[in-house]
């Protein structure tokens, strides 16, 4: 707890000169120094305020923030965690000149409020609006989720000021949750919405001493190509009938196929499409990993759209939600028999189909905008015996004593054929189709 007696800023003194711009809020009571002149932390959560300037349309702009410190953290460790802190703050001053910032909060709620309680609601009522921290809102989805999470296992905090909570506290709830033995996925919340308000409140919490589980998520798709055929066919033909949005769902599904996720397909706008180049470029708002993509615009994709509507200059192409798209595609697995995939295992059969017809681990990783090519590898890749088949063919190629004609390429067909002898030409020529 913050001592209630007036406090003033003390320069922070260290023997690694690294708390330039850093003072230490202390009462006059407990200003004190070590033998080393350094400077010594009060035996409660205290608070330290980073000053910084920076030049801002060739005039000198200074700003300082206050950032609450766990108890018993050495000024040392402070002093360190709070570097890139002080970084951000001078790129903030750096582009607008100030560091002040509109503080959206709920309405009948006391600003000077710290309790958690109070916090997890501004932090709600925040995530649902546009803002330049969070970006773009939150889904329904995701408010419902991070509320009974709440409800459910946050509860304990909420009369707490943030001040006061501490790596312990986050920890002892790790480990009752696990005692109860729920999954890694129930947990990781835990983390997700503790560490987004901790940080909206400048609380100082080391997250790399907490261990969390990791929840496996990773799917692997391994049906065999005949199964993968007929999948394919179905959801690139879908069209459902009595639908007034048949065209906008079969244009999605098409995108599916592509190796995109829901979220870029439903939210995809008229501005992100190139089409004199023929491509699609996500910006980073729209991306899963914060970073701006480009990838091809197959023609047929093209013209799914151009049946939804007209091609506009900007807004959203389509309206539908996904929600909507996930109950079709339940709809069309279970009228073939198949009733243990998902809808985001159709990047994974996109992904496994061009790896075992000669994708390259680089090539598949770049069509799933995974920034490690790791992610791909362990998530959706599953090694299974067509791809060990095309390594030992390619590895005897290699070493055997045979003359080999460089110029001479094999077409595409008759490398598929190799791979799968016993499809009809029909079938062939299906995958050929799916792979471009």
């Amino acid at each position: 707890m913050m001592v209630s007696s007036a406090v003033k800023p003390i320069k922070i003194k260290t023997n690694n000169n690294k708390a330039g711009g850093m003072y230490i809020l202390l009462s006059s009571r407990e200003i004190n120094y070590t033998k080393d002149n350094e400077t010594k932390p009060p035996n409660r959560a205290y608070q330290i305020q980073v000053a910084v300037e920076q030049m801002y349309n060739n005039v000198r702009a200074r700003g300082k923030k206050n950032f609450t410190i766990p108890k018993g953290t050495s000024i040392i460790k402070a002093v360190n965690s709070l570097q890139s802190k002080k970084e951000e703050l001078k790129s903030i001053l750096k582009e607008k000149g100030t560091l002040k910032v509109e503080n959206l909060i709920l309405e009948n709620i006391d600003n000077n409020d710290r309790t958690f309680k109070t916090c997890f609601d501004k932090f709600i009522q925040n995530r649902k609006i546009a803002t330049r921290k969070y970006g773009k809102p939150a889904s329904d989805n995701t408010i419902r989720n991070y509320t009974a999470f709440y409800k459910k296992h946050l509860t304990l905090f909420e009369d707490r000021e943030v001040d006061s909570i501490t790596v312990n506290d986050i920890e002892n709830l790790r480990n009752s949750m696990l005692k109860k033995k729920l999954k890694p996925a129930t947990i990781k919340p835990l983390k997700v919405i503790m560490k987004q308000i901790l940080d909206e409140y400048d609380v100082i919490i080391n997250w790399n001493k907490i261990i969390f589980p990791t929840p496996d998520n990773i799917r692997k798709y391994d049906r065999d190509i005949e199964d993968t055929i007929k999948i394919v066919d179905l959801i690139y033909n879908y069209l459902p009938a009595g639908s007034t949005r048949k065209y906008e769902i079969n244009a999605i599904f098409k995108l599916l196929l592509t190796g995109r996720r829901i979220s870029e397909c439903t939210e995809l706008r008229y501005e992100y499409l190139d089409l004199k180049r023929m491509m699609i470029k996500l910006p980073k708002t729209a991306t899963k990993t914060k970073r701006e993509y480009e990838f091809v615009l197959p023609y047929d994709v093209l013209e799914a759209i151009k049946k939804v509507s007209s091609i506009k200059t900007k807004g959203k192409i389509f309206t539908i939600h996904s929600k909507t798209i996930l109950v079709h595609f339940k709809a069309m697995m279970e009228s073939i028999g198949v009733h243990d995939m998902v809808l985001h295992d159709i990047r994974s059969l996109v992904a496994q189909t061009a790896l075992n017809n000669g994708a390259t681990l680089f090539d598949v990783a770049t069509m799933l905008s995974h920034s490690n090519t790791k992610t791909t590898e362990t998530r959706y890749i599953q090694g299974n015996s067509i791809q060990s088949a095309n390594a030992l063919s390619t590895f005897n190629k290699a070493i055997s004593h045979e003359i080999i004609d460089v110029e001479v390429i094999e077409d595409e067909f008759s490398q598929l054929k190799k791979i799968y002898p016993n499809a009809s030409e029909e079938k062939i020529y299906k995958i050929m189709k799916m792979m471009k």
